[in-house]
């Protein structure tokens, strides 16, 4: 579904403007031409690609495997990109400030650094969740294998809930390593960072500056639920642990 955004960012970017004569240019309506383009345009493209296509494509591949997601939610996620996509991609295009030296400029350099700072954060972690989730595996194919039972098992087999929090505890786990000890969701918190970077190498920009906002509109939420769930079935779940931000919540 996020493969949405970027193939409609590509387009809204390269579409000709309805306020510019193209009538003179023998070439517009045959070819793109970048060269039309600014470097800092092309910066602010290449981030934005850069980071659907580890998203859409790269993170799909390398997932040892991805949830089932609801159909409103799955639906509401396309429409979000669609217009998302469109509408940064028109303003960096068209409507947006971005001339050949820009990118010198301190706010945008800021900006780039932040973008992948949060980007680093976001793929480091998710790094550490597939390989957790590797191991986990394999573990629970070598006790189906052999009919491994742990004590607790085998102690509590006639019990219905035990049985069933035991088999949460199977396919899922407590992550330990670098941000996982300070907050539930530093993926989040990565992806976060990325687009206030990416807000601020852009701007002004209107559209970039609401996607910023509702990315931890989105992901915030959705961090405390994480943290929430991990608290109830999991009782040695850490307790100063906090949901995205270390420290503060």
């Amino acid at each position: 579904m996020e493969l949405v955004s970027p193939a409609t960012f590509l387009y809204s970017f390269l579409a000709p403007s309805p306020f510019i004569d193209h009538n003179d240019d023998e070439t517009s309506e045959t070819s793109i031409n970048l060269s039309s383009y600014t470097t800092s345009q092309k910066i602010l493209v290449s981030l934005f690609l850069i980071h659907y296509i580890n998203r859409s494509i790269i993170y799909t591949y390398r997932a040892p495997n991805i949830a089932p997601i609801n159909l409103m939610v799955f639906s509401s996620a396309i429409l979000f990109n669609l217009i998302n996509g469109y509408s940064i991609g028109r303003w960096i295009s068209v409507f947006g400030n971005y001339p050949e030296e820009k990118y010198k400029e301190l706010s945008f350099i800021l900006g780039v650094i932040i973008f992948f700072i949060g980007m680093w954060i976001n793929i480091d972690h998710d790094n550490i969740l597939f390989e957790l989730r590797r191991k986990n595996q394999s573990k629970i194919s070598l006790e189906k294998k052999f009919d491994i039972k742990n004590d607790d098992e085998k102690n509590q087999s006639d019990d219905n809930s035990n049985n069933s929090m035991n088999d949460i505890r199977k396919k899922y786990f407590i992550p330990n390593e670098k941000l996982f000890y300070y907050v539930s969701c530093p993926s989040y918190l990565g992806e976060t960072i990325e687009w206030i970077g990416f807000a601020i190498a852009c701007w002004y920009s209107l559209p970039a500056l609401l996607f910023a906002l509702a990315t931890p509109a989105n992901l915030f939420p959705r961090a405390r639920q994480t943290l929430k769930w991990y608290r109830e079935n999991f009782k040695e779940y850490p307790k100063e642990r906090k949901a995205i931000i270390p420290f503060i919540w």
